[in-house]
This record gives C-alpha cells, sequence and structure tokens, in this order.
C-alpha cells in the first residue's frame, strides 16, 4: 500500500483554467515552473498552449478539446509531451472539463491539469 501512496505524492499536479469566451488562460506556478514559461505583460491564448505541446501530440490534444467543448460532459485525459522552453520533451497526462456552460450549452471555462 505504500508504493503507490508515495508514487503519488511524487507526482506533481499543475493546473491551468480558460475563459474560453475571451481566449485567456491562465497557469498554475507549478505549470510555469514545469514547462519553463512564464509569459508575462499579455494575456495566454489557447494557442500558446499549443505551442508548448509536442508536434505529434497536437492534433489529438486539439480534438480531445474539442470535443469537451462541444458535448457536455465530456472530460478529456490523454498522454502527450510538452515542450519546455529550453526544447526538451516531458511526457505528462494532461485532461480537463468544461467547469462553466452558459445556459444555452456554450462552454464558457474550461478547468484543466497536467499530472507528472
Amino acid at each position: 500500500m505504500k508504493g503507490p501512496i508515495i508514487s503519488a505524492q511524487n507526482n506533481a499536479l499543475m493546473t491551468w483554467h480558460w475563459d474560453v469566451p475571451n481566449d485567456i488562460l491562465v497557469f498554475s506556478e507549478q505549470f510555469c515552473e514545469r514547462v519553463g514559461h512564464r509569459p508575462e505583460g499579455h494575456p495566454i491564448r489557447f494557442e500558446f498552449l499549443c505551442r508548448l505541446i509536442h508536434p505529434d501530440d497536437l492534433a489529438p490534444f486539439r480534438a480531445a478539446v474539442l470535443a469537451s467543448l462541444t458535448k457536455a460532459d465530456t472530460p478529456f485525459a490523454l498522454e502527450l509531451r510538452t515542450l519546455t522552453r529550453w526544447g526538451e520533451a516531458r511526457a505528462h497526462r494532461m485532461g480537463g472539463e468544461v467547469s462553466r456552460r452558459s445556459v444555452t450549452g456554450l462552454a464558457l471555462e474550461v478547468t484543466g491539469w497536467l499530472l507528472d
């Protein structure tokens, strides 16, 4: 029993939040440290997050996010690699879900996570 608990404690959970209509992302401090990017002085857009994802993993990531945006109760989670600003690829599990929708069902906010 101690193995899984220790393993889970050694993993780092990083979060991000996306205001979909305004296309503004907020990354947790841990997320910024892990990927080595700390955008300052300007809003972070979804395309910035996409640039952090390895090109081979980008299409599945976009498809998973789009499915979550367009279908109610469709969280996403997938294995992917991020690229640090130093060019290093790191393997992660990333996921998220729409955390708020309009009365018409339009996605307003997405809460996401990145797990080492």
